[in-house]
This record gives C-alpha cells, sequence and structure tokens, in this order.
C-alpha cells in the first residue's frame, strides 16, 4: 500500500534542519493586557503572565456573573 499512497500522494516531505546556532532567549513582552515573559532554568523554560488590573477586575466581575450558570451546567452533566 505504500506505493500506491506515494503514488497517489507523492513522497512524504522531509522534516526539516533546526537553523545552526537557534537558541532560546529570555524574553517579556509588556501590552496593554499585561506581561508576558519567558525564562530559561537550566533545561526547563518557564512562561509566566500577569494580566493589567483592569482586566482582572473584568475577568473577576465576568466570572462572578457566570458562576451560577456554569454550577448549573455542571450539576446537570455530572456524567460526562
Amino acid at each position: 500500500m505504500g506505493k500506491l499512497t506515494s503514488s497517489i500522494f507523492g513522497e512524504k516531505p522531509k522534516s526539516p534542519k533546526p537553523l545552526a546556532g537557534a537558541q532560546f532567549q529570555p524574553f517579556t513582552y509588556k501590552s496593554l493586557a499585561g506581561t508576558a515573559t519567558g525564562k530559561r532554568d537550566d533545561d526547563k523554560f518557564t512562561f509566566a503572565q500577569n494580566l493589567s488590573p483592569e482586566l482582572q477586575e473584568l475577568y473577576g466581575a465576568s466570572l462572578a456573573q457566570a458562576q451560577p450558570f456554569l454550577s448549573q451546567y455542571l450539576q446537570k452533566h455530572k456524567h460526562l
């Protein structure tokens, strides 16, 4: 079947090789929505974000409004 599929779809493309010298660089990104940072600790990568106080307040208010509906939904769909 391998010859059949390769004759129809062509050869499977080869994976690209990584760029020489490419490596992770720590970053910090700031915007109106907040701040995002990426750090490398040995072999780990740590990502963190902080929302602006205005967005945190909006998130909290919307979650408080949605909570009763979410609770009702979860009660009706316990088996999921």
